[in-house]
């Protein structure tokens, strides 16, 4: 059962190692040089990614129907939600290395995500004589991206404080709580050594008077 001393030894230790995480000397910043390749490089597997996705979810599109492009929406919520994820980590581990920015950020989710498709195709529809279906495929891309980012940044958090749960405590931790200090559960306790009596000690029998 856990007590208020427990609880507190507990967030002790979970304060204790994101300061630590937070803590250190700062990472060296990429050369410009190294960020443009990176970017370039995220950006072609986004883009190969994306393309994948549409042609595996085709949109018919006639003079007299038009579908919701899928495809499209798809990447876009996905794109959110791993940038998302790759924000709040960014933010809760600042020693993360550096090149996770201009490659999984900037590069692969931005050549992922195709919001220039989403107006194109919206005009589309307009002009196809589908303006009621233009706007809702506008505000569901608006609603499923700002869920995909709070879906994301709630993973994040999610991931960061299973980790430091998981990081190993420190032995020997004293949490004072109302001027009472209470040992942690992994703190080895001083046992007194017990005394054992023998058994075969012999007694000693008193002379017999003459």
């Amino acid at each position: 059962m856990r007590t208020v001393e427990m609880e507190a030894l507990s967030l002790s230790a979970e304060e204790e190692d994101t300061e630590t995480l937070s803590s250190g000397p700062a990472l060296p910043a990429l050369s410009w040089q190294r960020t443009a390749l990176l970017i370039a490089a995220g950006g072609a597997v986004g883009g190969v990614l994306r393309e994948l996705i549409t042609l595996a979810m085709p949109t018919i599109s006639t003079p007299t129907l038009i579908e919701l492009p899928r495809g499209t929406l798809l990447v876009n919520v996905l794109g959110c939600v791993g940038l998302g994820l790759l924000t709040g980590l960014l933010e809760k581990r600042p020693d993360l290395p550096r090149w996770m920015r201009p490659l999984l950020g900037i590069g692969l989710l931005e050549g992922f995500t195709i919001y220039s498709g989403l107006v194109l195709e919206g005009s589309a529809m307009i002009g196809a004589g589908f303006p009621a279906l233009a706007f809702m495929y506008g505000a569901i891309t608006a609603f499923g991206a700002v869920f995909g980012v709070v879906l994301g940044i709630g993973l994040a958090s999610l991931i960061h404080r299973r980790t430091v749960r998981r990081r190993p405590r420190r032995t020997g931790s004293v949490a004072a709580t109302g001027g009472v200090s209470v040992m942690g559960a992994d703190t080895p306790a001083e046992v007194e050594p017990h005394r054992t009596l023998s058994s075969s000690t012999p007694s000693e029998t008193p002379e017999e008077e003459r």
